[in-house]
């Protein structure tokens, strides 16, 4: 039943004007057959819980059979994660201003929480600044009419060759057992060049980095379904670009999966 309504639900929440461009992109790719490679990618959402991205993404177009189950599919990853964290503790997360409290030690910038600050405190903050950022405390808008005031950030010039419109992030993935924090896997997201975030749907790329802090595969970007050797506006390349302090956020993110169980 929970694979029938995994199924519906991507198959209505999709765009079959999207799929039918990774089809196209794919044929023009592999040469396979664009008939057949839709039925593929229906029969991968039943089967798999794998949508038409992930599967571009993935390459299942030339992976068959027992092998399509090695890879770790969305669902997956939301299972896991329910497993392994403490849902009584997602609000700090879902509440940006929540989070750089509890986390203050690591955010590196002024922040402020305008739910509880004064005027006096706003007018303090603003001194000597040309630019702050005020953002919602969360993501879900309606009658939430509180911002977070947090001061701007200036990125290292070596993160700056890769798309300088933007603040180009890093998500590092953590894994908390018996007390112990692992490193499991990082990624790097930046900007098309031209926006100011970096944000997948925004157009913004992304590539694994490879345990050495040395990206070593082409970025992907969700916008146009291309894999990218170099970025398309700084030209700078991929394979080989040395992330900067890499293994010092390593080391900080694995001291901030202590602060909340």
């Amino acid at each position: 039943m929970t694979k029938l309504k995994t199924f519906f639900r991507r198959l209505f929440a999709g765009s079959f004007k999207r799929m039918f461009g990774y089809i196209g992109t794919i044929h023009k790719d592999t040469g396979k057959n664009r008939f057949i490679m839709f039925f593929d990618m229906i029969w991968c959402i039943f089967r798999y819980s794998v949508g038409y991205m992930d599967y571009r993404v993935f390459g299942f177009a030339n992976i068959k059979g027992k092998n399509r189950r090695t890879f770790m599919t969305m669902n997956d990853y939301i299972t896991i994660s329910k497993r392994c964290n403490d849902w009584t503790y997602f609000h700090i997360f879902d509440n940006n201003s929540e989070f750089d409290e509890a986390f203050s030690e690591y955010i590196g910038r002024d922040f402020l929480n305008l739910e509880k600050a004064t005027a006096d405190e706003l007018r303090e903050i603003c001194k000597g600044r040309e630019t702050l950022y005020a953002k919602p405390e969360n993501q879900f808008g309606g009658d939430n009419k509180q911002y977070l005031v947090e001061d701007t950030i200036k990125q290292n010039e070596q993160m700056d060759r890769l798309s300088p419109s933007s603040i180009n992030t890093i998500r590092m993935v953590t894994l908390l057992h018996e007390g112990k924090v692992h490193f499991m896997y990082a990624l790097v997201r930046m900007s098309n060049g031209t926006n100011c975030v970096d944000n997948i749907c925004s157009g913004g790329m992304y590539v694994s980095i490879g345990a050495d802090g040395v990206i070593h595969k082409n970025a992907y970007c969700d916008a146009t379904g291309v894999y990218y050797e170099e970025h398309p506006f700084t030209h700078t390349n991929y394979n080989g670009f040395e992330i900067p302090m890499f293994f010092e956020a390593v080391e900080m993110c694995k001291k901030a999966a202590l602060v909340v169980p």
